[in-house]
């Protein structure tokens, strides 16, 4: 009779601990335990005082062959057996989910034993201390073959009970698990819904969720990819988000991530684990076990987050970690449409003050795309400082509406030809007061004010309208101030002509600590005018098309 081998319990972490117990149990009995696979295979007995009771059949493989031919096919029923010898063979299943796993098979001695020849004939192959092991057995209350029901009672009770307590054990082990990994998630996704409130800083935001995935996940390396598909990611399409050792050189891991993108048209996670088919042979070549979850809105696939190298004793992917990084690219997806939305609105907002400014602009005909021009010196200004990018943002907005007052400036006094007079300057004066009377009610226009109403100090307290000096003077007003001069010294006014670029540098150079932030010009003197340049040049050949004179 053949039997497709199968692994032994004692294999089994869980299985040997619970006939561990039932052995130690049998003490009591006393009786020797054996355990053997679902078809008897593999025998093996367990270390205890009585284990010597196998050899008075001839060692544990002869009891397997006793066994199997009282019982064959019948072998799952198998309960008990009262041998010629005075000997009782109780076999019991091992069973896991309905499914038998295994088999128990306990030998335990009858009263008649004691007398039997078979006890002092038999050679014992085991001792005890030194001492003979029969000894132990002579001194026992022995049962009569009468209690064979009872015993097999106590058995499957005993094994029943053990198996309980292996089940409840794991129970708890399994719900710990659980309440670990539920307890991880949501601190995670805790952590990057909290950063998602960042959406002015992007960038930061995403780097910011592979180094917390990495926290979480036993994984040597994460990694996030998007597209110029996705509104708003432009700024950061060709980066590489990643936290840990890569398998790889960035620019190899950058060509996978960005042919997965390309070539996906779904959601659905990819998985490459040895021994399993994997749809994506790119992934083959980088590690043992990874996971792509890929970013998408409905069926374009814009980006990929990616887990790779497993570590840990369980070196498979599991449903946990599927679970996790499908929550967070869930987050990341949320994330990236409101990065859109406020792109699309901050693309809008700044689209509207451009066209305020340029009408504005357009009452002064020797003003043509003055404020756009100084909004992008503003900007450049406050990046050569090193100033935030939010901050940046917000110098730039100061530099598009620095002189939106002066719609409450007759025109006649904006276009007049020639030098005014003391009153038309005082009238001039008044624009930063107008302008900050225009967008005080505007919300979140608080830091915009402040460097509207001072784009006109000076350094020396001698600017207007308040005569603020040095520190008192807000920060956006003296970077728009700089901004500003050095545009009106690089445009041709009905008084003179446009100094050239050595010239307004040299001037702006010579007038720091007087009229400018001695500690913003060297800043300023590093910005790379080829732009500005191209945008005034733009602006004159507009002035030249309408009829004025550059």
């Amino acid at each position: 009779m053949t039997h497709a081998a199968s692994p032994n319990p004692l294999d089994r972490p869980d299985l040997r601990e619970v006939l561990t117990h039932l052995a130690l149990r049998c003490h009591s009995l006393p009786a020797a335990v054996m355990a053997a696979g679902p078809a008897l295979e593999d025998p093996r007995v367990l270390d205890n005082q009585f284990a010597w009771l196998f050899d008075l059949l001839g060692g544990a493989a002869d009891v397997v062959q006793l066994v199997t031919a009282q019982f064959g096919r019948e072998i799952e029923s198998a309960r008990g057996l009262a041998l010629e010898a005075p000997l009782l063979l109780i076999v019991l299943p091992i069973l896991q989910r309905r499914r038998r796993v295994g088999h128990v098979v306990c030998l335990t001695p009858v009263r008649e034993l004691a007398d039997d020849p078979l006890l002092a004939s038999r050679p014992i192959s085991r001792s005890s201390g030194g001492s003979d092991p029969r000894a132990q057995l002579l001194v026992q209350p022995l049962p009569d073959r009468s209690a064979v029901p009872t015993l097999i009672q106590a058995l499957e009770w005993w094994l029943h009970d053990l198996c309980e307590l292996r089940d409840a054990a794991g129970h708890i082990e399994s719900f710990g698990r659980q309440l670990t990994d539920a307890y991880e998630e949501l601190a995670l996704l805790q952590k990057v819904s909290r950063n998602m409130n960042v959406v002015r800083q992007p960038r930061q935001f995403l780097d910011s969720v592979c180094k917390d995935l990495l926290e979480v996940m036993p994984y040597r390396w994460t990694a996030l990819k998007l597209s110029e598909k996705k509104q708003g990611c432009d700024d950061f399409a060709d980066l590489l988000f990643r936290a840990g050792e890569l398998p790889c050189d960035r620019q190899h891991l950058l060509r996978v991530i960005n042919g997965i993108i390309s070539n996906r048209c779904d959601s659905k996670p990819i998985v490459r684990e040895e021994g399993l088919s994997c749809d994506c042979p790119e992934l083959e070549a980088l590690e043992r076990s990874i996971i792509v979850q890929p970013l998408a809105d409905e069926e374009v696939v814009y980006g990929a987050l990616v887990a790779g190298g497993k570590i840990g004793e369980e070196a498979q992917v599991n449903s946990f970690d599927l679970k996790i990084l499908g929550a967070t690219a869930e987050h990341v997806r949320i994330f990236l449409d409101n990065v859109g939305l406020y792109d699309g609105l901050q693309k809008m907002f700044l689209g509207t003050l451009e066209a305020i400014t340029a009408s504005i602009d357009a009452k002064d005909r020797y003003t043509c795309g003055h404020s756009r021009r100084v909004a992008y010196l503003s900007r450049e200004l406050a990046i050569q400082a090193g100033l935030d990018q939010a901050v940046v943002e917000r110098v730039h907005i100061a530099g598009l509406v620095h002189d939106v007052g002066k719609i409450g400036v007759p025109e006649a006094v904006l276009s007049k030809p020639g030098r005014l007079t003391d009153d038309e300057f005082d009238m001039i004066k008044k624009h930063p007061e107008i302008g900050v009377r225009i967008l005080r009610d505007i919300p979140n226009f608080d830091d915009i004010i402040p460097g509207v109403m001072s784009h006109h100090e000076r350094f020396d307290g001698r600017g207007y309208p308040h005569q603020l000096k040095g520190a008192e003077i807000p920060l956006f007003g003296r970077i728009v101030g700089i901004a500003d001069a050095f545009d009106a010294m690089s445009s041709t006014r009905t008084y003179r002509r446009a100094l050239s670029s050595d010239d307004v540098l040299a001037e702006m150079r010579r007038c720091a600590g007087n009229q400018f932030d001695p500690d913003l010009i060297p800043h300023f003197l590093k910005i790379n005018f080829a732009v500005y340049e191209q945008m005034r040049d733009h602006d004159r050949a507009l002035e030249q098309q309408s009829g004025v004179a550059a």
